[in-house]
């Protein structure tokens, strides 16, 4: 009992001094009474998974390797991340796994040495740091870490300094919104001895240092969704011609600003996946056009204006009066939600059903008028409460 009482007396004293420091003290070590209680089943967690990836040597080369892998997946439209599933499958997307040789060798090594926990040779400050409670969070084979569903997520990792080894934090089971968390990283005790140590730190840290982040991965929703990479050239609106009866009337995507970030800092960027709605020239069908699109926290924070070439129509005739435009940032969800959106062509209007996850953050819907687009296409169209601005000229060809 007196041990339980310590416990809450520490916890509170915690709860306080955060509550009364504007800065935080990125030296302080995480303490037993921040520690979760979990179950007596195998459930491997961000948590545990972020004690082992600190257990691995991450020299510059391998930070360099990461760095790389990271820019590759913003080139493809994704966000700063690696998924396990990359790093260690050597099949997964073609010759993805190709690049990223190293950390996927510093993995199989780390649990090559971990099989070797029982043998009388191992030194038993290697694993004094994993208590008895969490060993069924952390993963013990290469399969934990590729059906974790978990990634390496790196935010600002264009500004990273190179030498400078990252810490390794992870996003919490229960998903909670905070502004700080525990980051872990290895050191030497007083004895010589590596030990696995924690910090606090913050989205300002992250901002300066290194940080690796395991989180969950943001999976495209299921149903003809694709990402779509940045183009380098995106139309030039200023060169729309004057209508012409026979002409192709092309209603493209192409540039996006988004000033509101979405998500947690340790959950990432925000994607945001679009679904267009537009009729058919008779009856009461439509079609569904549906992409992703990725924002960085940085991009974000710069309030960048990304250039695009997304078809959203290929030829809205003038029958199709009105076409729709649904967004929402995507999140890992649990079941489905529905919401409708009303478009019309000659025969009148026409409701569509579409669908979304429940814990997506619904960003906004609109239907749009032809004439009103054909009107204005050099403009920026504005969408929550002007947070996410959109310039989709209808280009004729």
């Amino acid at each position: 009992m007196k041990k339980k009482n310590l416990a809450m007396l520490l916890c509170a004293t915690m709860v306080a001094f955060l509550s009364a420091c504007s800065n935080y003290d990125y030296n302080w070590t995480e303490s037993d009474s921040t520690k979760q209680d979990f179950p007596n089943e195998k459930n491997v967690t961000t948590r545990g998974i972020a004690k082992f990836i600190a257990r691995i040597k991450k020299d510059v080369p391998l930070c360099k390797e990461v760095q790389t892998m990271v820019k590759n997946s913003i080139i493809n439209g994704r966000d700063e991340a690696i998924t396990f599933k990359e790093i260690l499958q050597s099949d997964f997307n073609g010759t993805r796994a190709s690049n990223c040789s190293l950390l996927k060798h510093r993995i199989q090594n780390r649990f090559s040495k971990d099989l070797t926990r029982s043998s009388p040779e191992v030194e038993e400050e290697e694993y004094e740091q994993i208590e008895e409670d969490e060993m069924m969070e952390v993963p013990e084979e290469i399969e934990d870490l590729i059906g974790s569903d978990c990634q390496i997520y790196c935010p600002y990792s264009e500004d990273w300094e190179e030498g400078e080894e990252p810490v390794i934090a992870y996003m919490p089971e229960d998903d909670e919104d905070g502004d700080v968390c525990y980051a872990y990283y290895e050191r030497e005790d007083m004895e010589g001895c590596t030990i696995l140590d924690s910090i606090l730190i913050d989205e300002n840290y992250a901002q300066m240092h290194p940080v690796w982040i395991i989180n969950k991965i943001k999976p495209l929703p299921e149903g003809s969704y694709y990402a779509v990479p940045v183009s380098s050239n995106a139309n030039d609106s200023s060169t729309i011609a004057t209508p012409v009866i026979n002409n192709v009337y092309c209603w493209t995507l192409t540039q996006m600003q988004v000033t509101k970030n979405y998500d947690s800092w340790l959950a990432g960027g925000s994607e945001f996946d679009f679904q267009i709605i537009f009729p058919e020239l008779a009856g009461y069908t439509c079609t569904i056009n549906k992409f992703r699109v990725t924002f960085t926290r940085k991009e974000i924070k710069r309030k960048t204006i990304k250039n695009y070439d997304i078809i959203l129509n290929s030829n809205w005739r003038v029958e199709q009066k009105t076409n729709g435009i649904i967004i929402y940032e995507g999140d890992p969800s649990t079941r489905i939600k529905e919401g409708k959106i009303t478009t019309r062509n000659d025969n009148g209007n026409i409701e569509t059903t579409f669908t979304y996850g429940n814990y997506d953050d619904f960003v906004g819907q609109t239907s749009i008028d032809r004439e009103f687009m054909l009107s204005s296409s050099n403009d920026f169209y504005s969408i929550d409460g002007g947070h996410i601005k959109l310039k989709m000229p209808v280009i004729i060809k």
